[in-house]
């Protein structure tokens, strides 16, 4: 409450102008009484302000804890009533998952056996030309061998009309002799019947 001894007048002024708050003329009537008491305290604009701030922070701090006690109450209700949605919503989407796989696997299924028929039948085409190729290496192999022994045979051959050849030489070169030796026996027997002749 303000005192009756504060002037209302504003500077010197004769207007009545109420002032609402002046640190440097409202004051307790405790404190005025203090300072009756105690003459040496003087009192100051900061030491009033000082004072004032002080019992408005005592005052408000009850509101402070109270603010704070019900934002932690608050985050403490939220952490508390989420825990539980979200392990329903953990559960509800493991439970899709094992859903979707359960629904899918039919499917899956079905889409692996046809493939696992269609390589069981990529796998006969294959054994199919890998004896086939089999076949054909064998004849290959087959023919080789028969073409080695023809050119051994033919070399056996060529081996023996060359000695053939050089036996009808010798045979050639014997007969030359032969007829050569046939010719100077009978013109030595010619000249011999010319000798007797000239004689006769």
């Amino acid at each position: 409450m303000a005192s009756s001894d504060i002037d209302l007048t504003s500077y010197g002024t004769d207007d009545p102008i109420p002032i609402l708050f002046d640190d440097t003329a409202v004051t307790t009537s405790s404190r005025r009484q203090k300072r009756e008491k105690n003459p040496s305290i003087t009192e100051s604009p900061n030491n009033n302000a000082i004072s004032s701030y002080g019992e408005s922070s005592a005052l408000a701090l009850p509101f402070v804890f109270l603010f704070h006690f019900m934002v932690m109450m608050k985050i403490l209700f939220y952490s508390v009533l989420r825990e539980p949605f979200r392990v329903y919503e953990q559960v509800t989407e493991s439970n899709r998952a094992v859903n979707e796989v359960l629904e899918t696997m039919p499917k899956k299924t079905k889409i692996l056996k046809r493939d696992l028929k269609k390589v069981g039948l990529e796998q006969e085409i294959l054994n199919d030309r890998m004896d086939d190729l089999r076949r054909r290496i064998q004849k290959i192999e087959s023919r080789r061998k028969k073409w080695a022994e023809e050119a051994e045979r033919i070399q056996k051959v060529k081996a023996e009309a060359d000695k053939v050849s050089d036996d009808a030489k010798i045979v050639g070169e014997e007969a030359e002799q032969v007829l050569k030796m046939k010719a100077e026996a009978k013109k030595e027997s010619n000249d011999t019947n010319e000798v007797i002749a000239k004689k006769d």
